[in-house]
């Protein structure tokens, strides 16, 4: 069983703000545990470095190995995946030259910094988009309408539309009738 903390007489000193603070109950708890958050933070800096030096070896190697052949290579000879070492080398790629600069980063951090985001096209930025749908004729707008109506579309047709289009192209049966 832990012994319950009890007050101390001294004032100790704080490594986070630099001012004095009054002492009080598990102080030396407190500063056991500061030591640990202390040495996880270091550690996390310390792994952003072995991550961008196993990306700058990664890099080298890739160099020298016969094209298409790299990624096998890392299943081979690696205890992590293909996908870990793009983004060691990633990391060394852009983070190499500032190392300074970034070492107040953790891993996490830094790899949000390198991490490409997805291309997405244009239009899924915005939050509403307004078409003209024109229709050859009366019949074809009818159509349209009673296609949405067997789709149970209610209200917004827009993510029916989605949806149907989706499965079109899934199942490629549009381009055996497109024109």
């Amino acid at each position: 069983m832990t012994a319950p903390c009890t007050a101390d007489t001294a004032t100790t000193e704080s490594t986070h703000a630099d001012a004095p603070r009054p002492a009080g109950p598990c102080q030396r708890e407190a500063a056991r545990i500061n030591a640990e958050h202390d040495a996880v933070v270091g550690a996390e800096h310390e792994a952003l470095l072995h991550a961008i030096r196993a990306g700058q070896l990664l890099l080298d190697v890739k160099r020298r190995v016969p094209h298409g052949d790299f990624l096998p290579w890392i299943g081979a000879n690696c205890h992590f995946t293909a996908r870990t070492g793009q983004l060691y080398m990633a990391l060394a790629r852009e983070l190499s030259s500032k190392c300074e600069t970034v070492s107040h980063l953790g891993l996490r951090a830094a790899l949000a910094l390198v991490r490409v985001p997805r291309a997405q096209p244009p239009w899924l930025g915005l939050k509403r988009i307004t078409v003209t749908l024109e229709f050859e004729s009366t019949e074809a707008h009818a159509r349209y309408w009673a296609l949405l109506g067997a789709l149970h579309a209610r209200g917004n047709p827009v993510p029916t539309v989605l949806r149907a289009l989706e499965c079109y192209v899934e199942s490629q049966s549009f381009l055996e009738v497109a024109p």
